[in-house]
Formats: structure tokens, C-alpha cells, sequence
């Protein structure tokens, strides 16, 4: 258990691998006390036959959390990351997360509203090639007025991947009055054979909200696509270049100390992949 009381923010990073074969658990709780802030990086390598990871984020009042998530596996293995986190009033919470996927990976969010004013960001990513699954599952509780979250998820899959969202806003009758939240996802399927599939919801109650959601599926714009290719780019680096920049915008909330990483993962992955 980690307990964070410092006003400044501290940085702890997480990195998880085991054995091929192996099977791997770990449990990690972290408490946030009134305004103090943290910034969680976790780098989630499988390497077991199967593994599991659970983060229990408790934040109390005016609490601040930036999370920070890379996932790899390999086409032979199972992996769920798994978050359960709880805002308090004026708690402040933004989670990044990009995923390269495994024979089935999920990255799965829970996050519960329990003070008003509290603002929550959960942004992710996933780059799927031929043999991987990468699932983004996401449920929101606003139990508190007041309460606001902002969601992006993006990905682009290609022949033989597979992409999942699954996201879900609930809004209580009474205690989820004013609520403000948001929800997209945006998918591009670079071949023929890519898989993607969404399902966003919105389960509201109360009658005094602004929520939103949003979803779509497609190829590369193929004006983009000729504009790139008049100006001397070849064909395979303008679609890495367009697809790196569609992507990037579910990265940008991430901890600056890692947000070249994540950017350089995801370059080196289109550059290789992308043709």
C-alpha cells in the first residue's frame, strides 16, 4: 500500500513481467490524502501465460492523479490491468493509457464520483496488428452534482487485429444532477480484415446533465492520403505519419516524462507495420 500526504507531486513507476508460462498477480493500492498529488506510470510487459493487475486509487478532497499506462503482450498470452478508482470532492483524476494488445488484453477502468466538483480524464490508445486483441472497458459513476469526465479513446487496427470499447456513463437520479461528461471513440481499420467493434453507452436518471457520446469507424482519408504522396512521401511513411497523427491527440494528457515514450512506441509500430 502506498499512502501519498506530500503537497508535491511524487512519481512512482510500476513495471510488471513474469516468466513465459508463469501465471502473474500483483495488487497495488494507492491513497491520495487532501491535495496532495501523485503521478503513476506503469509499464505492463506480460510475458505469463496469464496476469492480472489491480490499481485501487483512493482520492480524498482536492486529491490529483495522473496516470500513465503502456501495454505489450505477445500473441501467446493473456493480460487485465484493471482500475478501481474513487474521486473526492474537487479530486481531480487523468488516466492515458496505449495498448498494443495480446492474444486478449483488457484494460479496464472503474471509476466512481463520490465528491462534486470532481473532474476526471480517461484518454487511451491501442495499435493492434495481425494476432492481437486489445479491449478498452471503461464504467463511470457520477454519485456526486457537479461532476465532470472527459473520454477519448482512438485506435487503428490491422489485417487479423482486433479492437474493442466498451464504455459506459451511469448518471443517478438526484445525487448525478449537473453532471458534464463526454465520451468518444474513434477507430481506424488500416486493411481489409481489421475488427473493431464498440459499444458506448449512456444510462442517465437525472434531468439536469450535458452528456455526450460519440463513435466511428473507418479507413485513412484518401485525400489526405494523395495530398501526402504529390509531396514526395511514400505511400507506407504517409499512412504511419496520418495514423500517428490520429492517434495522438488520446495521448496528449499524458505525464510529460513519458509522453515521447508513448509517442516513440506508437512511431516505432506504424513504421514497421503500417504498409
Amino acid at each position: 500500500i502506498n499512502e501519498v500526504s506530500a503537497p508535491t507531486p511524487e512519481q512512482l513507476h510500476i513495471v510488471t513481467r513474469a516468466e513465459r508460462g508463469e501465471t502473474n498477480f500483483a495488487r497495488v493500492a494507492v491513497i491520495v490524502r487532501p491535495g496532495a498529488s501523485i503521478d503513476l506510470v506503469e509499464s505492463h510487459f506480460g510475458g505469463a501465460g496469464f496476469s492480472s493487475f489491480l490499481i485501487e486509487i483512493g482520492m480524498q478532497d482536492a486529491g490529483s492523479v495522473r496516470r500513465t499506462v503502456l501495454q505489450r503482450g505477445s500473441t501467446d498470452a493473456a493480460q487485465a490491468i484493471t482500475a478501481l478508482v474513487s474521486l473526492g470532492d474537487k479530486a481531480e483524476y487523468t488516466q492515458t493509457a496505449l495498448a498494443f494488445g495480446a492474444k486478449l488484453a483488457r484494460l479496464e477502468t472503474r471509476l466512481r464520483h463520490q465528491g462534486s466538483g470532481s473532474h476526471a480524464t480517461i484518454n487511451g490508445a491501442y495499435l493492434c496488428a495481425d494476432g492481437y486483441h486489445a479491449d478498452f472497458t471503461s464504467h463511470v459513476r457520477h454519485g456526486a452534482p457537479s461532476s465532470i469526465t472527459r473520454q477519448v479513446t482512438k485506435g487503428a487496427v490491422l489485417n487479423g487485429g482486433k479492437g474493442v470499447f466498451q464504455g459506459k456513463f451511469y448518471v443517478p437520479r438526484t445525487i448525478g444532477q449537473y453532471t458534464d461528461a463526454d465520451m468518444q471513440h474513434q477507430a481506424l481499420l488500416l486493411e481489409d480484415g481489421a475488427e473493431v467493434f464498440a459499444k458506448p453507452e449512456l444510462e442517465i436518471y437525472a434531468d439536469d446533465v450535458e452528456c455526450a457520446h460519440g463513435n466511428t469507424s473507418g479507413a485513412l482519408d484518401p485525400n489526405q492520403l494523395f495530398y501526402m504522396r504529390q509531396r514526395g512521401i511514400p505511400e507506407a511513411a504517409a499512412r504511419a505519419l496520418l495514423t500517428e497523427a490520429f492517434i495522438a491527440e488520446a495521448l496528449e494528457e499524458s505525464s510529460e516524462s513519458v509522453r515521447v515514450a508513448l509517442l516513440d512506441a506508437a512511431r516505432g509500430f506504424l513504421a514497421e507495420s503500417v504498409q
